[in-house]
């Protein structure tokens, strides 16, 4: 069994797109509350993250304006065992561990203090 995650890009306009990866293994509700921890507050108990840097695609319009941002969106319920093949080649342990240093990163302690 593997694990599918969902996330969504919303600009300030609010269109939206939609994003997933595909991870190999079952992710644990204890490896998913450490990733929800390293990703900013948003609304309740999703969160925000940089999906670059974490190995996610980057979720973009065609043409960029000022309503655009780096941040992608991310909860508890976007993760769901799925039969499908593994679309990003990370375990669980080792993606938890991505999370840990891009919540490290100039990008996400510069938006942290917003938060």
């Amino acid at each position: 069994m593997n694990t599918r995650i969902n996330y969504l890009y919303r600009d300030a306009s609010n269109y939206k797109l939609y994003g997933s990866v595909i991870i190999p293994r079952e992710i644990t509700r204890q490896q998913i509350q450490e990733i929800m921890k390293y990703c900013l507050p948003f609304d309740g108990e999703t969160r925000q993250f940089i999906p670059e840097l974490v190995g996610f695609p980057k979720l973009e319009f065609d043409c960029p304006n000022e309503d655009d941002h780096f941040f992608c969106e991310i909860s508890p319920e976007n993760f769901s065992p799925t039969d499908e093949e593994p679309t990003l080649c990370v375990s669980p342990k080792d993606l938890v561990e991505k999370f840990q240093i891009a919540s490290k990163s100039a990008d996400m302690q510069f938006y942290s203090e917003w938060c």
